[in-house]
């Protein structure tokens, strides 16, 4: 209903702790803590603002080649399971994938993601909480 309201053209004002529900039905977000509002864009925009926007997941094979320096830094392995933050997707992909590729290793659980709202909305609210805790 509220998304058939926004097609017409209808503004509406929505309040709401589900953030995946905002994230599919806002164009824009306004995020208040502490009575007063810490940030406010487009859905995509405020989940973008996390310092690693993106993750990218894997497991090496147990007895395959060591990971590539370029792609150990900024990663969390434990054991097989590796974790890459970046905030260029595109090029950890290319430099992940081109290694495989040329190493025959297979990337098991490969899995790509970024922030959700919920994610962006936890990080701003604790920073806010912050600030006014120094306060």
């Amino acid at each position: 209903m509220i998304k058939n309201l926004a097609a017409l053209g209808k503004t509406i004002f929505l309040t709401s702790h589900a953030m995946d529900e905002v994230e599919y039905l806002a164009d824009r977000v306004a995020i208040i803590a502490a009575g007063r509002i810490v940030a406010e864009g487009t859905p995509s925009t405020l989940a973008g603002r996390q310092k690693a926007a993106t993750v990218v997941k894997f497991q090496l094979p147990v007895h395959g080649p060591e990971l590539p320096e370029r792609l150990r830094q900024g990663a969390t392995i434990a054991g097989a399971n590796v974790e890459v933050a970046t905030t260029d997707p595109t090029r950890t992909l290319y430099d992940l994938t081109s290694w495989a590729v040329q190493a025959h290793v297979s990337l098991d659980g490969l899995e790509v993601a970024r922030p959700s709202l919920e994610d962006a909305y936890l990080e701003i609210t604790h920073d806010a909480a912050a600030e006014v805790a120094k306060k």
